[in-house]
C-alpha cells in the first residue's frame, strides 16, 4: 500500500518528518545546554565579584596593619639602631 502513495507523499513521511524530528531534540538539547551555561555563567559571576570584595578588604586590613607596624618602629638608620 505504502509504495502506491505519490512520491511527495512518502518522502514526507519517511526522511522529512524523522528528519524534522531530530533537528527539533537537537534544538532543545542545545537550549538546555545554553541555559545551564548561562546559569553556571553567573553563579560563577556572582562568587567572583563576592572574592574581589572579600580580597579588597583583606588588602585594606594589610595596608593598615602594615602602616602601623612601621609607625610603631623607631627611626634608625641600620639595624644596630632599631
Amino acid at each position: 500500500m505504502r509504495k502506491q502513495w505519490p512520491r511527495k507523499g512518502r518522502l514526507e513521511v519517511e526522511i522529512f518528518q524523522q528528519r524534522k524530528s531530530e533537528i527539533t531534540a537537537h534544538n532543545k538539547k542545545y537550549e538546555r545546554h545554553v541555559r545551564t551555561q548561562l546559569e553556571k555563567y553567573n553563579n560563577l559571576d556572582e562568587e567572583w565579584g563576592l572574592l574581589v570584595d572579600t580580597m579588597t578588604e583583606e588588602f585594606k586590613l594589610y595596608k593598615e596593619k602594615h602602616a602601623k607596624m612601621k609607625t610603631s618602629l623607631p627611626e634608625g638608620k641600620n639595624l644596630a639602631e632599631l
